[in-house]
Order: structure tokens, then sequence, then C-alpha cells
């Protein structure tokens, strides 16, 4: 079986190091993915000196119009999450994400949420927005998190991360962390649903599912 692992950053494959030398050692072919990235550390010692694993350089990320597009719609669903009811409590993972949203959509021009509060004028950073837009209902915020899920699902496949999956031949693609806000990775789970390619998501961390974003 050819395996196609797709990772941000190879120093999270230590928490996988195991199980993809088992993959290996029973004859599977293990392919690993990861985009160039400036101060990139060296592979695990032991997978590299593997036969059966190599590495390889991955797309950072899509190449049409929708590159930028994309993230905006992500990082933004990211943030409404920590509005919900269940997150009331968690002011550093609403304020955490309000700045990921604010550098992202920004394109790096801005840290922080900001707004003027519309009865005091005052202003506003952070966590403070999101407890004024606690005051909207949450069956609005509901509906508008409903509309930003089924625009996702309307944006197409990327025809050059296809070609990348085309070239690799993988049985399967195995893609982690996955739900890190404004994230690139998911749309290699698009195109590998377009191609008809099975996607495993095994979690980095057991935190992630609640403090990180969304599976997109």
């Amino acid at each position: 079986m050819r395996i196609l692992v797709h990772v941000t950053l190879t120093t999270m494959l230590r928490h996988f190091e195991s199980v993809l030398l088992s993959l290996a050692d029973r004859g599977h072919t293990v392919r690993i993915a990861s985009p160039v990235r400036k101060s990139k550390a060296p592979p695990l010692p032991a997978l590299e000196a593997h036969r059966n694993i190599s590495f390889i350089t991955a797309p950072d990320g899509r190449s049409d119009h929708w590159k930028d597009r994309i993230a905006d719609l992500r990082v933004l669903r990211d943030y409404l999450r920590y509005l919900e009811p269940r997150f009331a409590h968690s002011p550093k993972l609403r304020s955490r994400a309000a700045r990921r949203m604010a550098h992202v959509t920004t394109r790096g021009e801005w840290g922080h949420l900001v707004a003027r509060c519309p009865r005091c004028h005052e202003r506003l950073i952070d966590d403070e927005v999101g407890r004024m837009l606690h005051g909207f209902r949450h069956a609005g915020l509901t509906s508008l998190a409903a509309l930003l899920a089924s625009t996702e699902e309307l944006v197409p496949s990327d025809s050059g991360l296809e070609a990348f999956l085309r070239e690799q031949q993988p049985d399967v693609l195995l893609i982690t962390p996955l739900i890190m806000s404004g994230s690139q990775q998911p749309d290699f789970v698009k195109s590998a649903k377009a191609l008809g390619v099975p996607v495993v998501f095994p979690v980095f961390s057991w935190d992630n599912l609640s403090t990180k974003g969304l599976v997109h």
C-alpha cells in the first residue's frame, strides 16, 4: 500500500513515529509530504533511515484564486465556534481565535480584533469584542456558521493539489494536524475526496479538538 502522510512540520511526526515505522516494517511505502519552511527541523533519524520511508515537498496550499479567500472563510468559522455558549467561560481561547482571525484576514497587518462599543464608543479589543458579539442571538450566530459551512462545500477542489496527488498515487492520505486555524490542509482533503482517495485524520494531541480550529 502507498501511504501519503501530509504534515505542516516534520517535527509533528514525533507523535506517530512508531506507527509509521510499523507500517514501513510491514512493507508499506510511506511518503511524507510537507511544505518548504524557512526553519525546518531535520526529520527523525529512524524515519529518515528506513528504506520504505521517503520525504518529499508538498505544495503550500491551493494554486487558484481561492487560496486567500478560503483561508479567510475558515478562520472566521473557527472564530465563530468560540462564540458558542459552551465556550462562554473560555476567554483565552476566544481571544486567541480573534487574534488569529485578525492576522489572517488582514494579511498580517493587524494582530488584534478591534471595534468600538456602539453605546459608549469605547475601544474594544479581542475578547471584549467577543463578549459584545455574545449579545447577538445564538440562533443568528448558528445560522451564520451554517451559511459559512455551506460555502465551504461549494468551494471546488484545487487542480494543482489534484495534480500533486495524482503524481503520488496514494492508496490513502494520512493528514495532521488539520485543525490549525486558517489551515490550508483541508484543501488536500477536498482534493483527495474528489479523486476518491480515502483520508485518515490522526489527532495530533487530545486537546486540539477543543483548543484549535474546526475539522473543515
